[in-house]
């Protein structure tokens, strides 16, 4: 039982591992998440996840357009149950 549980707690914990947010669908050439080419989305869980790590993500992003990012703002539970946060960035040149 125990190793049962533990092995839950593993899934949940990494369950709450920040993303970009750039969902896209088949045959639609644009994404359907919230980040855009211009505008990077990444959705965490603000007690894992720290400002530099989201810092790092978005400039991994913004890179892609040879642009670098600028912090734009945050919204709380946007994002799914255990990565509730959004943080957006700016790729600028």
């Amino acid at each position: 039982m125990r190793k049962k549980s533990l092995f839950v707690l593993f899934l949940v914990l990494n369950a709450c591992q920040a993303y970009v947010d750039s969902s896209r669908e088949a045959g639609i050439p644009y994404p359907v998440g919230r980040s855009t080419p211009d505008r990077v989305a990444i959705c965490y869980h603000p007690w894992k996840t720290t400002s530099d790590e989201l810092a790092q993500m978005a400039a991994v992003e913004c890179a892609k357009t040879d642009r670098k990012p600028v912090f734009s703002h945050k919204e709380n539970m946007e994002c799914r149950f255990l990565t509730p946060s959004v943080a957006y960035f700016d790729c600028r040149k």
